[in-house]
C-alpha cells in the first residue's frame, strides 16, 4: 500500500510553510521595510512621556479603552481603571492611532471600538460608561460594528 503524503503549501518568497499567521507577519515585516523602520519596530503600542513623569512609558493599543480631551491635554483611560495624562491634544493623538482599533465619536472623545459592549441610538456603552456619538461621527462609528440582523 502506498502512503499519500500531504504536500504543504510553501511561500514562494521565503520557502516557508504557508500559514495565515506567517503570511500576515511577513506582510507586516515588508511594510516596516518599505517605511524604513527596523524589523523589531514596536507595532502593538507606542511610547510616550506622561505629563508628570520623566520616563517614557509604553501604552499598548489593546489596553486603551477611551481617550478624552482636557484642553491641550488628553486623558488615556486604560483597562485597569487608571488613566495617563498626556501633553498632546486629541487631534494629534487621533492622527497617531491605528483606525482598526479607534474611532472618534465626538469632539472630545476617541474610543477603542473593540471595547464597546452595547449601543442604541446615538449612545455607546463601555462597561458602566456611557458615550454619546455626535451626528458627524455617527455613520462611520456605527459602520464599524458587525451586526446580525434578522431578515423578515
Amino acid at each position: 500500500m502506498g502512503t499519500t503524503e500531504k504536500k504543504e503549501k510553501r511561500d514562494e518568497k521565503t520557502d516557508k510553510p504557508e500559514t495565515g499567521g506567517e503570511i500576515v507577519a511577513f506582510e507586516e515585516l515588508e511594510a516596516l521595510k518599505r517605511a524604513g523602520l527596523p524589523p523589531g519596530y514596536v507595532t502593538d503600542g507606542f511610547f510616550v512621556k506622561a505629563w508628570n513623569n520623566d520616563f517614557k512609558v509604553k501604552i499598548r493599543y489593546a489596553d486603551i479603552v477611551w481617550i478624552e480631551a482636557m484642553n491641550n491635554y488628553s486623558h488615556v483611560h486604560l483597562r485597569d481603571s487608571r488613566y495617563i495624562t498626556l501633553a498632546y491634544n486629541l487631534g494629534k493623538l487621533e492622527a497617531f492611532l491605528p483606525v482598526r482599533y479607534f474611532a472618534r465619536i465626538n469632539r472630545s472623545e476617541i474610543i477603542n471600538i473593540h471595547c464597546v459592549d452595547k449601543y442604541c441610538g446615538n449612545s455607546l456603552h463601555i462597561g458602566s460608561h456611557l458615550f454619546l456619538v455626535s451626528e458627524s461621527f455617527r455613520k462611520y462609528t456605527f459602520s464599524c460594528f458587525n451586526e446580525l440582523v434578522k431578515k423578515v
